[in-house]
């Protein structure tokens, strides 16, 4: 488990958050509130805390990191075969590819605790010692046990079926061969029910961890978030 110090007011006066801190274990946790509760805010949060310590993580933004700036990623790759996909793919159909992307370097990311779409992470590269340095970060990064992998928004535009295929996604990188004995939290923002159903959720607006295991519990957990937001 890792427990984050979370600022209770980010953005001035104005109390999001209802608790200072927020413990996660290992495995699945979905953070749930209606729109403009503080999802995305809290794993800008954890991020931010993880980088500070240097623990292994890896994040997809689908609002920020999807369509037309994923496109310009794989041209810019040499992926054009998957680039032409995406432009004449659906919108659920492209998240779905982007996020197929993202996965394809999940595995080595977990194996090493590095990021390949971000190689050179914590590195000086003005160091006179660069290369003892680089081998140095690399061992600690690999050494660390911690896995953190953070989804925002990855939930919006796709079907029934493709959320689906993404829990089970989820369920192979948390099997024993796909944690390769590390500890792998996935923290996922997400806005439907699909994503959330029998999932270990935290209610953003009340600091509370729940299991909905109906639509009406979950549906009146988003409209008291609404309400709490809107007594802010």
């Amino acid at each position: 488990m890792r427990k984050f110090k979370i600022e209770e007011a980010p953005f001035g006066d104005v109390k999001i958050f209802c608790k200072s801190t927020v413990t996660f274990k290992t495995g699945i946790t979905v953070l749930t509130g209606c729109n403009g509760t503080g999802k995305t805010t809290l794993l800008r949060a954890i991020k931010r805390s993880l980088d500070a310590d240097r623990i292994p993580f890896m994040s997809i933004d689908n609002l920020k990191e999807g369509g037309g700036n994923a496109i310009d990623v794989m041209m810019y790759k040499g992926d054009t075969e998957l680039a032409a996909n995406m432009i004449t793919a659906s919108e659920g159909e492209g998240i779905s590819l982007n996020l197929g992307y993202f996965f394809r370097n999940v595995d080595y990311f977990i194996r090493t605790g590095q990021d390949k779409n971000h190689p050179f992470k914590y590195i000086n590269f003005n160091s006179s010692n660069y290369k003892e340095e680089k081998e140095k970060i690399e061992s600690e990064l690999e050494a660390n046990k911690e896995r953190w992998l953070l989804f925002d928004a990855c939930d919006s535009g796709l079907s029934i079926d493709m959320i689906a295929d993404l829990k089970e996604v989820f369920d192979l990188v948390l099997s024993p061969e796909g944690t390769h004995w590390k500890d792998v939290y996935i923290i996922v923002a997400a806005n439907s029910y699909e994503m959330a159903a029998n999932q270990n959720c935290y209610d953003v607006a009340k600091g509370q961890f729940y299991v909905p295991t109906s639509y009406e519990e979950y549906k009146d957990r988003i409209l008291e978030s609404r309400k709490i937001k809107n007594n802010r």
